[in-house]
């Protein structure tokens, strides 16, 4: 019929909360059948990654290149030189305590029985303690202050093995001279090596049952502050008959590195030197070093052909400049020599020489980054293992023109 509405067929509300609610249950089901799925198999991806990371965990806790000594001072831009050989080690992980260092001592330890070495060239201190094999656990813990960044323990006997045994890149100085520190009547001993995160001075103090140790900044000790770097140079050095069959084996530059700072100190003037034995460190370790201290002035001591003396032009002493310190060293030294006056320029013109020794180029690299005013001075070693004046003579030439320098 034309005009007539359709009648629409309508469904109860109770069919339609019926359907509604099955399907809610079926929508319930299947996420719970996906929950759990997709929870087994983060379970096995978890075992798995586990089981994977089992190698890599072992390796960091087990045998390790001590190179890692400092992981977090790596970050701080701290960390130092390296042992080129793999020894067992122990994290000491050591609780924090503002009052400084505190080690506790096997029973009945003397003070003969303990031995304290400070490398202010690499940021540590060794601390050799007899009869302490096996002690430092986690319920014998030393305490240390924030500016202890790692602290580890070797066996002195593997230590010992390493330095005998030659390393994979042939370079043991450094573990050579850790095992010449241990004292030749310690049994079952140990070396805790704490990498500071700076240059410290310290004081120890010994009491029954413990070690102490306080750190003091440099600059809140001493007035005048001097930082000599002894270069190793790569050009080899003649002998006294000028010939090169036979290297002489003087340092030349450490040894008179070592009269300057005991002349200087007796002056009140510290001196910290960059090395302090055949143990040479990169340019990073250097800086870091330099840095830390912030000397009044950086002095590197270097062999060469001739007698010269380079500063640093861009960074000025005082009123009359870097160039005033080298020309009345230089002026002094080439007294010694015999001559009327030495080569005085700028780090620039150290680019000139580098093809003669490679050496310079890592001097000039690293020292002309430090802020602080500084000078290279190469000393002609052939003609001082030749001449008549001894190395005293050369040190105090040095010393009288860093006592100019401070008007002494």
């Amino acid at each position: 019929m034309t005009g007539q509405k359709k009648s629409l067929s309508k469904r109860p509300v109770s069919s339609i909360e019926e359907s509604l609610s099955e399907s809610d249950e079926k929508l319930e089901v299947n996420l719970n059948r996906l929950l759990k799925r997709t929870s087994f198999f983060t379970i096995i991806f978890c075992i798995m990654a586990f089981l994977c990371m089992i190698p890599v965990m072992a390796a960091h806790t087990g045998k390790v290149n001590m190179n890692n000594a400092g992981g977090q001072a790596a970050k701080n831009a701290q960390i130092q030189d390296t042992l080129p050989v793999t020894i067992h080690k122990k994290s000491l992980m050591p609780t924090k305590d503002s009052a400084g260092i505190t080690i506790p001592l096997p029973q009945q330890t003397l003070k003969e029985n303990t031995k304290v070495v400070k490398r202010y060239d690499l940021q540590q201190l060794w601390v050799y303690i007899d009869n302490g094999k096996n002690l430092y656990t986690e319920d014998f813990k030393i305490k240390t202050s924030s500016q202890v960044v790692e602290a580890y323990c070797y066996d002195a006997e593997e230590i010992k093995k390493a330095a005998a045994g030659r390393a994979a890149n042939g370079s043991q100085e450094l573990v050579k001279v850790i095992a010449k520190n241990i004292p030749d009547n310690f049994n079952e001993a140990v070396c805790i090596i704490l990498q500071l995160d700076k240059v410290y001075e310290t004081d120890t103090l010994f009491s029954e049952g413990e070690l102490t140790m306080s750190l003091k900044k440099p600059t809140d000790i001493y007035d005048k502050i001097i930082v000599i770097d002894p270069a190793i140079s790569k050009t080899p050095l003649l002998n006294g008959e000028g010939t090169t069959n036979k290297e002489v084996k003087e340092d030349i530059p450490l040894e008179i590195a070592q009269k300057v700072k005991e002349i200087l100190e007796k002056e009140k003037i510290h001196v910290y030197l960059c090395r302090i034995d055949e143990v040479d460190h990169t340019a990073k370790v250097k800086e870091n070093f330099v840095s830390s201290l912030n000397p009044n002035y950086l002095l590197t001591i270097g062999n060469g052909e001739k007698l010269c003396a380079y500063y640093n032009g861009e960074i000025y002493l005082r009123k009359e400049g870097s160039d005033m310190f080298a020309e009345q060293m230089s002026a002094d030294i080439a007294y010694l020599f015999g001559e009327e006056k030495a080569e005085v320029a700028t780090y620039e013109s150290i680019n000139n020489l580098i093809e003669q020794d490679a050496s310079l180029e890592f001097i000039l690299r690293y020292s002309s980054h430090i802020q602080n005013p500084s000078a290279f001075l190469s000393l002609p070693s052939k003609e001082i293992i030749d001449g008549d004046e001894s190395l005293d003579s050369y040190a105090i030439a040095i010393c009288r023109a860093f006592k100019y320098m401070f008007r002494q």
